[in-house]
């Protein structure tokens, strides 16, 4: 096995909580994040778009119509069979954009074409993009062109989302259609609970969680994977498992250990796997590094030594 590194560019921003899209033939986009040290340069006041061409090992600025103020913290997802990508939610502040004094929160869910480099903007109802930072976002292929499913995040109701004052709860999620361009909100049912007494009980809200797909044999059922997360008022990390299946919106919880963790990297590996890294466990650990010898003192909730693994 051969690691292979990438020089990129002093121009190409260095950014943290944005997206990495690829459309699976020979491109790379960058899109949004926040910046290490946004006195370290002047932040663009709109949105620019990194494309790296995988071939070439080379970086170019791509040229976009109405691009939005440059976004941290959403939720993203790559769809290379439309060549589209998606963002929900996050927010720009003056760690994204230059001399921005207030925080404005995103939501529109945007739409970039990875052929046209275009931006496009879908109003959602109340509740899919208001204020939502850290949520989930998925694709699945239903329909003629297929649908999002929206899930969870932190409902900030200050400048500062951390601790969380609140979650976006996962008895909802928010389907878009992409062949309608129609977002409608879509209750779920779970399968915890007593039915004798009624006394069901849904996945508990939270933010900056692990999601993964993953297809029954013949495709005609999905089941998205949700474990970790950033759960509570003070922000600590979770470790329950709970898989939601659609078409049917049914939560089922899988597993609840004891060594929660937020903020952690989940792929799905030999369609049995769900494998994890990162994270933290504690809010607070990494947050607010203004610099690499603060960030070092501030190291004590990591888990990126660890790996998870859970099988089906």
């Amino acid at each position: 096995m051969t690691l292979h590194t990438l020089d990129v560019p002093d121009e190409v921003p260095q950014v943290a909580m944005g997206a990495l899209w690829s459309d699976n033939i020979d491109r790379l986009f960058l899109f949004g994040g926040q910046y290490f040290n946004s006195s370290a340069g002047a932040p663009s006041t709109v949105e620019t778009v990194w494309s790296c061409i995988e071939s070439t090992q080379s970086w170019e600025n791509v040229v976009q119509n109405s691009p939005p103020l440059r976004l941290a913290c959403g939720a993203s997802v790559s769809v290379p069979e439309t060549r589209k990508t998606y963002w929900m939610g996050g927010w720009a502040d003056n760690s994204t954009t230059y001399e921005m004094r207030n925080r404005t929160y995103q939501q529109q869910l945007i739409e970039f074409d990875m052929e046209t480099y275009n931006f496009s903007y879908y109003d959602a109802p109340g509740g899919f993009g208001n204020q939502r930072t850290s949520g989930g976002l998925v694709y699945l292929p239903y329909g003629k062109k297929g649908v999002l499913i929206a899930m969870g995040g932190s409902l900030c109701t200050s400048e500062d989302c951390h601790p969380v004052p609140g979650y976006h709860p996962l008895s909802q999620v928010t389907v878009f259609d992409l062949a309608s361009e129609r977002i409608y909100s879509q209750e779920t049912t779970t399968g915890k609970g007593d039915p004798t007494t009624k006394g069901w009980w849904w996945p508990e809200g939270r933010a900056d969680f692990c999601i993964v797909t993953v297809p029954s044999y013949d495709e005609t059922v999905h089941a998205i994977y949700v474990w970790g997360g950033m759960v509570g008022p003070d922000g600590n990390g979770s470790d329950n498992l709970w898989v939601l299946s659609i078409p049917q919106f049914v939560w089922v919880e899988f597993y609840n250990g004891p060594l929660g963790r937020f903020g952690a990297t989940c792929q799905v590996a030999h369609e049995r796997f769900m494998m994890s890294s990162g994270g933290e466990r504690q809010f607070g650990s990494n947050f607010g590094c203004s610099g690499p010898d603060h960030c070092s003192e501030r190291m004590v909730g990591w888990v990126g030594r660890t790996l998870a693994v859970f099988e089906w």
